[in-house]
């Protein structure tokens, strides 16, 4: 959603006419116009840094997930070894009997 925004804001700069015709609004239309280039700079600005920010807590939660995942994988590990120790103790209790 964020990425919308960026390019709302980047289609906004892009389009923007540098130069409006007619010779009342000489002064008054570069001015106008660099007012309109100053708001979509500090909007995409704010879109970086809240972009910035979600990209943090991303790679925040995407570490906490793959240290969950290799807690997980060890626990999966031992509970394999228990039990084919299991399977084969009972096994070897088939066997003797």
């Amino acid at each position: 959603m964020a990425w919308a925004a960026f390019f709302i804001c980047w289609l906004t700069l892009a389009r923007h006419p540098f130069i409006l015709g007619g010779m009342d609004n000489q002064t008054q239309a570069p001015l106008a116009d660099l007012q309109a280039i100053n708001t979509a700079v500090e909007q995409l600005l704010a879109h970086l840094q809240a972009l910035k920010g979600e990209n943090e807590v991303l790679k925040q939660r995407m570490d906490a997930l793959l240290a969950e995942k290799s807690q997980l994988m060890q626990k999966n590990d031992q509970a394999r070894t228990r039990l084919e120790a299991m399977i084969n103790r009972l096994k070897m209790l088939e066997q003797s009997a």
